[in-house]
């Protein structure tokens, strides 16, 4: 889910096209929102089992979980596979076909017990063998970066599978939340099996109903001899392929052919008087933020950073960008974690022009200063951005340099060795630890040590510090949970608080209006898609 770096995906370009900036803001129009409903915070109550649930999406890049990284790859491959552990949305962690888990002293290895006798869709049954399967053929996949720093994978004993590593990682387990983990029978193949690809024959509790309908549709069907939780309560769910899926769900739920639609929050003020349907949102697990050139003038001070950031009124854009509708970032690692520094270590989050102006003068940021700010123009950020712009000219008294660019073409030029100022950034979580964010930052992430060389890595800014990197590692290898998280906090409070290696802006928040005359316990997974293990007939 990384919205920059070694992989983009699928389910980040879409949320954020969905972010169209257009139309007014709730208090500028007056009109009083829907009430949108926490999705994790709906009591699942008793309901009816059957029914076909009915969505739309994009054409995946993959449904094959060792290649999966797109939003209706993820949607699918989730249902069809249950991996080590099971993960909710607000980040526990709980067993899945592992039993159990322990690391070693220093978390260079870990030991998962099975469970005895659980299945595939084709009664093969799923051991230590399976997963080093897919493991092996995720390696050459869409999400590998998610597995760099497995070393070595111990089945010997069917029932127990011991993972070796190349670094320490006490948040191990929490990677398992990617379906990238996952299981694969001895049918699989290649990573390049077509009809593996075509259809996954997985061990969760719904099963490929025929193969992928290349550009038209992929149909789900409830797996009765699911063994590892509650069996779904849905006969199927049918996925319907569009080039266009957010303009097709919108028109089909008012026309009752589909049961699932995001809505921008710029869309919030149209969602009156529907009685048959539910606004829900789910966790915010990305964070959106400014990316600063920190070795080149004139962001190669900290004082700089901060003064950017403290000329910023995130409040004010969200309330007339995004109509109210997400959440002004205090940190950067997403609240859901536990492990997010606390606001007061980082009080460069705030609006205070006074003091953003002091700064700036003390940091040689003047009326002749020019900044580069950077934006990719694919991807629905015009109208935030040209906020940001006119705030920092107004309340520094800079000159910034606005323009945006393709998504690839921003990307060269700002992992160029003369790139400076600023470029639009976010983050979604892939698991819900802070190194997952955090580590982005760390000198090695750079991906070059010669300034003069492009960077290649997710560090674009070129950030460097070795306290940061020792907090980072000292975290990574701490057993205890809850001094984990404190170091975790600890780093964000230098990389962040002190440095300003990124300016925070804003959380994510997706919605989603669901038919609630016909379906309940509709909620957000992990990835905002629909639970589909939870949902029920009313």
């Amino acid at each position: 889910m990384r919205y920059q770096g070694a992989v983009v995906a699928g389910l980040a370009v879409a949320m954020l096209a969905t972010l169209n900036c257009s139309g007014p803001s709730r208090r500028q129009s007056g009109a009083q929102p829907v009430g949108a409903v926490d999705s994790e915070s709906q009591a699942l109550v008793e309901g009816h089992r059957g029914g076909v649930f009915r969505l739309i999406i994009e054409e995946p890049a993959a449904i094959d979980p060792s290649n999966v990284a797109d939003e209706g790859g993820l949607q699918i491959a989730t249902y069809l596979f249950a991996g080590l552990v099971t993960g909710r949305p607000d980040g526990t962690v709980s067993a899945g076909v592992a039993t159990s888990w322990r690391p070693d002293a220093g978390c260079t290895q870990w030991m998962f017990q099975l469970r005895h006798g659980t299945r595939f869709h084709n009664g093969e049954e799923v051991t230590s063998r399976s997963f080093a399967r897919g493991w092996r053929r995720a390696a050459n996949g869409g999400a590998a970066f998610l597995l760099e720093s497995i070393r070595d994978v111990d089945t010997s004993n069917p029932y127990v599978l011991e993972v070796k590593l190349a670094r320490p990682d006490c948040d191990f387990p929490r990677r398992m939340f990617h379906p990238v983990f996952s299981p694969v029978p001895s049918s699989a193949g290649a990573i390049g099996n077509r009809a593996y690809n075509d259809q996954p024959i997985g061990n969760g509790p719904f099963a490929m109903d025929g193969p992928w309908s290349h550009d038209r549709g992929i149909r789900l069907v409830r797996n009765d001899d699911f063994e590892l939780g509650a069996k779904a309560n849905l006969d199927a769910a049918e996925l319907t392929i569009s080039v266009d899926p957010a303009a097709d769900s919108n028109t089909g739920l008012r026309a009752g052919a589909a049961d699932w639609t995001r809505v921008a929050p710029t869309d919030l003020d149209s969602l009156h008087d529907q009685p048959d349907r539910r606004l829900i949102f789910g966790q915010a697990t990305g964070t959106y933020y400014l990316v600063p050139m920190v070795t080149i003038e004139p962001l190669d001070v900290a004082a700089a950073r901060r003064a950017l950031s403290l000329a910023i009124d995130r409040d004010a854009i969200i309330r007339e960008v995004f109509d109210d509708g997400l959440r002004a970032a205090t940190s950067l690692v997403p609240p859901l974690t536990g492990m997010a520094a606390a606001p007061k270590t980082l009080d460069a989050c705030r609006f205070d022009p006074v003091e953003a102006r002091r700064l700036a003068v003390r940091a040689g940021l003047t009326a002749g200063t020019v900044l580069h700010f950077r934006y990719n123009d694919d991807g629905g950020h015009e109208a935030w951005s040209v906020a940001v712009k006119r705030q920092l000219e107004t309340n520094l008294g800079i000159k910034v340099n606005y323009y945006g660019l393709p998504f690839v073409k921003l990307r060269a030029e700002e992992r160029a060795p003369g790139a400076s100022g600023i470029s639009r950034g976010g983050w979604g979580l892939d698991y819900p630890s802070a190194d997952n964010i955090l580590a982005q930052l760390t000198t090695a992430a750079i991906g070059t040590a010669d300034p003069a060389e492009l960077t290649n890595g997710d560090n674009i800014g070129r950030y460097r510090n070795p306290r940061f990197d020792r907090l980072l590692d000292r975290a990574r290898a701490t057993v205890d949970e809850a001094s984990r998280s404190a170091l975790y906090r600890q780093a964000e409070a230098v990389a962040i608080g002190e440095d300003l290696a990124l300016i925070p802006l804003w959380y994510t928040r997706e919605y989603r209006l669901v038919a609630s005359d016909r379906f309940t316990n509709v909620r957000m997974d992990w990835w905002n898609n629909a639970n589909l293990s939870l949902i029920s007939l009313r």
